[in-house]
């Protein structure tokens, strides 16, 4: 999920520099979360929308944790540290291994974590494994599990 959120990151900054701010916005959830109805003005001013009150209630639709929750949906607070308590120190020193730069353009601080290399090492010898087992397990969406592969490393690990 790192890799995937590095290379969506980097799409969009590249988006952004080939279109021009005028045509793609980068916006940050923290900003939305903090003030959602100051963001969703802006935004909806941005797209040359009329803005609506409505446009705070986001619904919860298909989420991992919709199960859990029973509020009447809107934007939530509660992913934001979420991870905090979800990924164990280990993950959170690989996130931020493969993230750095992106998450120091956006704004993120570096959270100091107490990661033994060993740990840190075996979840990034594992990722080919992981990788693997998520393209089996969605060859019916993806299509061809080699092309797909292939298309994500390359996407992944590219320098733009």
């Amino acid at each position: 999920m790192a890799l995937l959120w590095r290379a969506t990151v980097r799409a969009a900054f590249a988006a952004e520099r080939r279109f021009g701010s005028d045509r793609v916005r980068i916006q940050s959830y923290e900003a939305l979360v903090e003030s959602p109805d100051r963001v969703l003005r802006e935004l909806a001013d941005w797209l040359d929308l009329e803005y609506q009150a409505q446009m705070v209630e986001v619904p919860v639709v298909n989420s991992s944790y919709g199960e859990a929750f029973d509020g009447p949906g809107g934007i939530s607070r509660e992913p934001l540290d979420r991870w905090r308590v979800a990924l164990p120190a280990g993950h959170v020193a690989v996130v931020q291994s493969a993230c750095r730069s992106q998450m120091s353009e956006l704004g993120y601080e570096q959270e100091p974590v107490r990661a033994g290399r060993v740990a840190v090492a075996s979840r990034w010898v594992a990722f080919p494994f992981v990788l693997v087992r998520v393209a089996l397990l969605n060859r019916g969406r993806l299509g061809n599990t080699r092309d797909y592969l292939r298309r994500r490393l390359a996407f992944a690990f590219s320098r733009t």
